[in-house]
């Protein structure tokens, strides 16, 4: 894969293209999640999931020993490209394969020492995941260029398989094992895809030299890695210390459901890190941003609006009556995912000036507020309280990034970036609360009127953000057309 050189209106058109391309195959990919999630829930207990929570949380932690983040520095670089992914994935496999081997040895004591014994064959098969995560890094070779069609592709070919296999296994009565397959089949798949659409020749290579250059760029992206997600797991860890597996398969549908949406901004992410990366001119790259964060706000507040209003009806018609308890932590997790999909753009524009140590500095910060806010939500509220206590790190950690990091290079304050969204949200949220405990109301008619009301007051705020999405999806098509 030859690098591609790119002046200022094909990067405009590429970038816009590769944009809604990750936008068309994301929204594909969550519906296929969602079915497969559904039926998953369909066909087994609570407790399978709150057991897979649990030990993925244990199991990830592993795993951020062995990303270099090294997709990063790739983007960023400008020669021999194919070398230095060559030389990033053997340097993963190779930690790869020596983590495996200390989890399989290790994992019996370790679950013993946390009372999780039960945990230990789930714990030890997932670790498998590792070997696969290497051969990912080939997906740079396809986005530092932004072919984000051939990269997508690959990922929705490993998503389709991976849901068909798993739900097999789950109607033929497999429970947690098919729960097990579903997390390594899709990563495999999607690899085996990879390297068949790319033609990207994997030689294995290590070099000293291009691994330094590698950290030195990554070592505050690696750090902020593992403590956010640390932190953003430990609330598992936490509710299923406190309510048991059965509540946590409860909490773990809830945040699940919500991450499907975080899993599209990661994904428009690809995009917009090289975007951002090649105009040499800062202003340039602040105008990007600022469109980026207008059209994501007017994205992300759209799902969270109905689930807050029609959530009930969406559980008991899509997971049945046995998942409502989900229900208060989906809505709460869902006004999260739009806070953190505006602040998730920071990334990239800072990424793009040169600047990682951020996200370490915010991860500390997470790292503190999170686990104490979600002890003390559980204990006193159980999974309504640990969703609470997570909203609360979010957007603090949200807002004082902005403040910190984004204002002083855009010269724009965090109302300009968040007032429609999150006002918006707590006036929905308001009316919702004075309904539910002072009027006592609860009928699908209010609710379907509020609902129309409220689309309406959405599409009255939000209408030039939405008219340049139409105007970029008719560009979109025309385009095709010509």
């Amino acid at each position: 894969m030859t690098e591609v050189s790119l002046n200022d209106g094909n990067l405009k058109s590429r970038a816009q293209k590769g944009g809604i391309t990750v936008v068309v195959f994301l929204v594909i990919q969550t519906l296929t999640s969602i079915a497969t999630q559904v039926t998953l829930a369909r066909f087994m207990q609570p407790e399978a999931f709150g057991k897979l929570a649990m030990a993925m949380f244990i199991v990830m932690i592993y795993g951020f020993l062995i990303n270099t983040q090294g997709d990063k520095y790739i983007i960023q670089t400008k020669e021999n490209i194919s070398e230095k992914i060559n030389v990033i994935i053997t340097y993963e496999l190779l930690l790869a394969v020596a983590l495996v081997i200390f989890v399989y040895l290790t994992t019996p004591l370790l679950m013993k020492l946390i009372n999780r014994e039960g945990l230990v064959f789930v714990v030890q098969w997932l670790a498998l995941s590792y070997l696969v995560a290497p051969f990912q890094k080939i997906r740079t070779s396809l986005e530092k260029n932004i072919f984000m069609f051939k990269s997508k592709l690959a990922s929705f070919i490993g998503q389709i398989s991976g849901s068909i296999l798993v739900v097999t296994l789950a109607i033929y009565g497999f429970g947690i094992y098919a729960l097990i397959v579903w997390m390594i089949a899709i990563p495999l798949l999607d690899v085996l895809a990879l390297v068949f659409i790319s033609r990207f020749k994997v030689r294995f290579k290590f070099s000293g030299h291009i691994l330094k250059e590698v950290y030195a760029f990554t070592l505050p992206i690696i750090g902020a890695s593992v403590l956010i997600y640390f932190v953003g797991n430990v609330d598992y860890y936490i509710v299923g210390e406190f309510s048991g597996y059965t509540k946590l398969g409860y909490y773990w549908l809830a945040f699940q459901l919500s991450q499907y949406l975080l899993k599209v901004k990661t994904a428009i992410n690809s995009v917009l890190l090289p975007a951002f990366a090649h105009p040499e001119s800062k202003e340039e790259k602040c105008r990007m941003f600022d469109m980026a964060i207008r059209l994501t706000a007017t994205v992300y507040v759209l799902p969270a609006l109905i689930i807050l209003i029609l959530g009930k009806y969406f559980i008991l018609l899509v997971y049945g009556e046995k998942w409502l308890p989900s229900l208060i932590p989906l809505k709460i997790f869902l006004v999260i995912v739009v806070v953190k999909a505006v602040s998730g753009n920071a990334g990239p524009l800072l990424y793009s000036l040169g600047k990682t140590r951020q996200d370490l500095k915010l991860a500390i910060i997470n790292a503190i507020t999170l686990p104490v806010f979600v002890v003390i939500g559980t204990y006193y509220y159980g999974i309504v309280g640990a969703a609470v206590g997570v909203m609360l790190s979010a957007g603090f950690s949200a807002f004082y990034g902005f403040a910190k990091y984004i204002s002083p290079e855009t010269g724009k304050s965090i109302f300009y970036y968040y007032h429609k969204s999150v006002l918006f949200l707590a006036a929905i949220w308001g009316v919702l609360l004075i309904k539910d405990n002072l009027f006592v109301v609860d009928n699908l008619y209010f609710d379907s009127v509020f609902i129309v009301v409220a689309g309406f007051a959405y599409i009255l705020l939000f209408r030039t953000e939405l008219l340049s999405i139409l105007e970029m999806v008719i560009a979109r098509t025309e385009g095709k057309k010509t």
